[in-house]
């Protein structure tokens, strides 16, 4: 039997890591759990901002909003999920987390972290943090985030708004890797490339990170201990930062309600895999052309408004053929009850009903459900023997009249 080279590659990987995850778990870490934790509301790194209002202006032309909404959410469509599956070469590490943040007075947080280490449950004094990243701490647990020891990776971005405030973008500020999410036995080397990815989620929605984020990021190559810096833009400046994402929008219902953040992190060995990846995230267009058009569908109210007009008239359509073609039906069963010869017009009426009534859908209120083809099949007219009159009062009274 043949066995492929990344069956074995995978299989010989897990056998020389054991030994390692074993003696890793020996020696339990401070703090009171261990994970990944996004932190909501204060700035460590980014310049104090005043917060944004979502809201446009009511300058704006309403008839172009769809326009823009529409491009914008078309672009931000990706393939996080099946990407990750396919990436077995390229190695991907992914991290996830979520925070629940509420603003009452309908304002948006101005930054956001992610941290992946040990916590406290509790506001603690803990020594040994990274020197550069001392400077979050108080942020951190202003935000009610408390690591028990310097973190394995930092990450803050600002979330920025445009001019007129009608989009969004995340702005990465500070990143830094003390030590990658995972590692592989047989390939040496701690640099990684990593990028981010952000959605904002309502109670009960899925945070949709592996088919359609809110904001991707493409933060470069890490290498452990080393602080990465991105450029700032000044307040009120009339440009955006070179590694921005893309404009995202938030729907209107969105204003002053309980959501949560959520961001997914990925660390990939190799430049050239992590570019392979990328690429793969951001390129299926049987994927973006589907997805774009449900989330526009979701997100703006004249695309949404439109798709349900179109999909009323399809239903009134199928509705008026059913009830034309039960009327039909009716018709020619009385002519078969006058007139036993007119049998065969009246089953093909029959049959042109039912494939009419079988278009609706189960529980539509216009849908009678309760004559089949092996009921028009009762009405014998090959039969000289059969009572023809019989079969067409039977279908007509007891199936074809009842509401």
């Amino acid at each position: 039997m043949k066995v492929s080279r990344h069956f074995v590659s995978t299989a010989v990987v897990a056998a020389l890591l054991t030994p390692v995850v074993a003696q890793a778990r020996s020696e339990a870490p401070p703090g009171d759990f261990q994970g990944a934790v996004v932190s909501v509301g204060q700035c460590a790194f980014a310049v104090p901002r005043a917060e944004v209002i979502p809201q446009p202006p009511a300058n704006l032309d309403k008839a172009l909003l769809p326009v823009i909404a529409a491009g914008l959410i078309t672009q931000l469509v990706n393939k996080v999920g099946t990407a990750l599956s396919n990436a077995g070469e390229a190695k991907t590490w992914p991290t996830q987390a979520g925070r629940n943040f509420e603003r009452k007075d309908k304002k948006l947080p101005q930054c956001l972290q992610l941290v992946r280490a040990s916590f406290f449950n509790q506001p603690s004094t803990q020594i040994g943090w990274n020197g550069e990243l001392e400077k979050a701490r108080a942020a951190l647990a202003a935000n009610g985030t408390f690591p028990a020891a310097s973190p394995d990776y930092f990450f803050e971005g600002e979330i920025v708004a445009s001019s007129d405030s009608t989009a969004f973008a995340l702005r990465p500020v500070v990143s830094f890797m003390a030590k990658p999410a995972g590692a592989r036995a047989l390939r040496s080397g701690a640099d990684r490339v990593v990028a981010m990815f952000l959605s904002i989620t309502k109670p009960g929605d899925s945070p949709a990170l592996a088919t359609a984020p809110g904001a991707t990021l493409k933060l470069g190559s890490h290498r452990p201990g080393v602080m990465k810096y991105y450029p700032t833009v000044a307040d009120g400046a009339a440009f955006s930062g070179p590694y921005d994402s893309a404009w995202f929008v938030l729907p209107k219902d969105y204003i002053g309600q309980p959501l949560t953040m959520n961001l997914l992190q990925t660390e990939t060995q190799g430049e050239s895999q992590f570019l392979r990846f990328f690429g793969t995230v951001l390129s299926d267009k049987s994927v973006t052309d589907e997805a774009g058009k449900q989330l526009q569908q979701t997100f703006i109210p004249s695309v949404g408004t439109a798709a349900a007009v179109a999909a009323q008239s399809t239903l009134n359509t199928q509705r008026n053929t059913a009830e034309t073609a039960r009327a039909t039906a009716l018709d020619k069963l009385d002519a078969c009850i006058a007139n036993p010869a007119k049998a065969a017009e009246a089953k093909q009426a029959l049959r042109a009903f039912v494939a009419a009534d079988s278009a609706l859908e189960q529980g539509d209120p216009a849908k009678l459900g309760n004559v089949t083809y092996a009921l028009i099949e009762t009405i014998k007219v090959a039969d000289p023997n059969a009572n023809i009159l019989t079969a067409c009062t039977n279908l007509r009274n007891n199936y074809l009249a009842t509401p």
